[in-house]
Parts: C-alpha cells; sequence; structure tokens
C-alpha cells in the first residue's frame, strides 16, 4: 500500500502542490488523489481534476467569473472541484451523496467553516444534474468546469467519450449506446449548457450532435433486451417443447400445436404492435399541427419537468426556466395540469426514476398522445388534480417567483 500511495503523488505532484498551496493538509490530499488513481476509472482521473484546474487559470471567462466570487465561495469551489468525484463507481447511483458523506468526514481535518462546509455539499450533489440557479455565480461556474469537456476539440472530445465507455464496459453495447443517446439529448435540449464559459456552447453542441451521429442508429429506440435473454430464448422455447413432448401422451402432437400456436400468437401481436404505432404515429402527427408554436410549448414542458424529476431543483432555477418561455402564470398552471402532470407524476412514485431529464421526443410523444386523446372534461379535470398533487406546493411558490 504505501509503495503504491507513493506512486500516485509522484504521479499528482503538480495537483498536490496546488493543494498544499490552499493550506490543506497534504494527506487528505494524498487520499483524495489516491482515489483518483483508483483503475477503474479512465475519465473520472486526477487528468480531469487537472483540466478543471487549468481551465480556471487560463480561462478569461472563467477568470471574471472566479473574481466575482466571495472570500466564502472560492474555497468552496475549490473543495467542491476536488471532492464531487471523490466516490465514483459506475454501478452505483449515490456517488455524489458518497462524496458529500466523506467531504464532511474530512472537515475536521480541512478546518473550514459552516458556511463553506454547506456550499461544498450543495455543489457536489448539484453534479447529479448540472442546473444551477440563476443568479448562483459560485455554481454556474462549477458546473461549466465540470462540463467544460463538451466544448473540448473533437480530439479530446472523442478520448472523452471513449473513456466513459471503458468505465462503463460492463454495460452491454446497445444498452449503452441506448443510454448514452439520452444523456446527450437531455444535454442538447437545454436552451444553454454553459452560464460562465459561453465560448464553449457552440462547440459542445456540435460534438453533442456529432456523438449521436455515431452512436447505433438503433439505440433511439426502447432499450433493448440484453443479449444473453434474446439468444437464450429460441433455445428455452424448444427444451419446453421437448419436455412437454416426453412427458405429456400424445406429447409430439401437442408440442406441435402449441408451436403452431406460438406462431400465430407471435404474428398477431407484431401486426397489433405495427398498427399501435401508426396509430400513434398518426395521432401524433395531426396534434402536432394543432399545438400553436410547438417548439415554445416543448420548451414548457421541459421546465415544468424539472419538477417531476426525481431530484430537488430550487425554485428559483426552476422559475428562470419557465420565466424564459414567455408565458405566463396562469397559463404554466394549466400545462402543468392537463398536459404535463398527468404524463410524468408516476416518475415521483418509482424507486429508481428520472433523475436527469427527460427525453425530449419522448416527453413530446407522450404529451401530445395524452392531449388529445378522448376524456372526459371532468376525468381531466380529475387526473390533473391527483397528477400535481405532489409537485403544488413548489409549483406555487415557483409562480409566485415569477
Amino acid at each position: 500500500m504505501s509503495c503504491y500511495f507513493g506512486c500516485v503523488t509522484n504521479k499528482y505532484t503538480d495537483l498536490l502542490d496546488r493543494w498544499m498551496a490552499q493550506g490543506w493538509p497534504a494527506s487528505v490530499g494524498a487520499r483524495l488523489l489516491q482515489k483518483y488513481a483508483e483503475p477503474h476509472r479512465h475519465y473520472h482521473t486526477g487528468h480531469h481534476l487537472r483540466s478543471m484546474c487549468r481551465l480556471l487559470d487560463l480561462d478569461l471567462q472563467a477568470q471574471s467569473a472566479w473574481d466575482a466570487l466571495s472570500s466564502t465561495d472560492r474555497p468552496a469551489l475549490w473543495l467542491a472541484l476536488w471532492y464531487h468525484d471523490r466516490e465514483y463507481e459506475p454501478k452505483s447511483k449515490v456517488n455524489e451523496l458518497t462524496s458529500a458523506l466523506q467531504f464532511l468526514g474530512d472537515c475536521p481535518e480541512l478546518g473550514v467553516s459552516e458556511a463553506v462546509r454547506l456550499r461544498v455539499v450543495e455543489l457536489i450533489l448539484l453534479s447529479t444534474s448540472h442546473r444551477p440557479g440563476s443568479g448562483d455565480v459560485l455554481a454556474q461556474l462549477f458546473c461549466d468546469l465540470d462540463l467544460s469537456i463538451l466544448g473540448a476539440p473533437w480530439d479530446e472530445y472523442q478520448a472523452y467519450a471513449t473513456a466513459i465507455r471503458r468505465e462503463y464496459a460492463h454495460v452491454e453495447t446497445e444498452a449503452f449506446a441506448f443510454g448514452r443517446r439520452r444523456v446527450l439529448e437531455v444535454f442538447l435540449g437545454r436552451p444553454r449548457l454553459y452560464h460562465c464559459l459561453t465560448e464553449l456552447e457552440g462547440s459542445a453542441r456540435a460534438n453533442l450532435r456529432r456523438e449521436i451521429d455515431r452512436l447505433d442508429p438503433s439505440s433511439s429506440g426502447h432499450l433493448p433486451w440484453p443479449a444473453p435473454m434474446r439468444q437464450a430464448a429460441p433455445l428455452i422455447a424448444i427444451l419446453l417443447l421437448l419436455v412437454v413432448s416426453t412427458v405429456l401422451p400424445g406429447g409430439a402432437a401437442f408440442s406441435l400445436t402449441v408451436s403452431l400456436s406460438v406462431l400465430a400468437l407471435v404474428g398477431v401481436a407484431h401486426r397489433c404492435n405495427r398498427t399501435l404505432l401508426h396509430t400513434v404515429n398518426a395521432r401524433v402527427q395531426r396534434a402536432e399541427v394543432l399545438v400553436p408554436d410547438l417548439p415554445r410549448r416543448m420548451a414548457l414542458w421541459d421546465a415544468l419537468g424539472m419538477l417531476y424529476l426525481d431530484n430537488q431543483f430550487e425554485d428559483e432555477l426552476v422559475a428562470a426556466e419557465l420565466r424564459s418561455t414567455g408565458y405566463t402564470a396562469e397559463e404554466i398552471r394549466q400545462a402543468c395540469l392537463q398536459e404535463v402532470g398527468p404524463v410524468l407524476y408516476l416518475n415521483l412514485c418509482d424507486l429508481f426514476g428520472e433523475w436527469a431529464g427527460f427525453d425530449p421526443d419522448w416527453l413530446r410523444t407522450k404529451i401530445l398522445w395524452h392531449v388529445y386523446r378522448p376524456r372526459s372534461p371532468r376525468m381531466r379535470r380529475i387526473e390533473g388534480w391527483w397528477s400535481t398533487m405532489m409537485v403544488r406546493p413548489q409549483l406555487e411558490r415557483v409562480l409566485a417567483l415569477l
């Protein structure tokens, strides 16, 4: 362990020097760098930390935002950059929470104030969504630095995407492409990616679109079954038929009958599925024509969707997103009651609900299908009241800020 520890500190000597220059204990910094050198990390390493530090040093826009920070915010930003990826396990959904707890455990050695401690924890947890408040320069700069790789030159971006794939090597290719596409499309669906480092906006969007184009086209549909299940399904069916044919009297004839029945049912199900998809697409296409200013309406749906994510956003942030759509408070309330709420409320009941953001195309299709399906006005009122019950307090607070 001591030999490995020494190798780690030698590998990240410049980072350890930066840490010590802030007046923090070398032993704590060395433990952090040891975590960043874990073998399963390929992107979330000390190189990622070093890139953010250098950008903060060299970029004029980052320097301008840094100059606007208070004496409390500056150490909070440094500590958040160092600690937000302290714990990183691709199979875990609580990395940020665990990192925040580890930071709190190190606070006695760091000797930071209560105000700094609270801000650091807030920033670490913010790295789950990267949606900073509209007037929070500290949070905006932190999120911009963490996402700065999205706006890097294409060769650097490619290296980043490859490293992320290596970290998720345990995920099947089709499933990874499906999930990766959803994440990238959520970022593309935002009005803006950067608040301080605005010069990266154009290149980041170009990189995201380019990676989406390179992903497997089939990943834009539904999440595929794992390959072992798809490959084993025919074999399992044959084995079951063989068992039936050997156990039951007249088994061969029975097996043949079952086989033909299964094939017939599969054909009927496939035909019904195609008919249903055709019906859904036709209704959605009709609805798209009837909805005035659909892109603006979709921006409203995306903003209201923040209320239904398995994540807690500040009221000011949601209000800023809603304000940018240009709708009145009453129009926003009715859109939540009649359009967004009935489609998304179940996400709040899901133990592992969506937390990063809803896919814009999926949300558009679901809402257009829901709004224009036959439903009595009374049922719509009941459904709207029920589906907004859990978010109503925050919705009213947000509307009061408009």
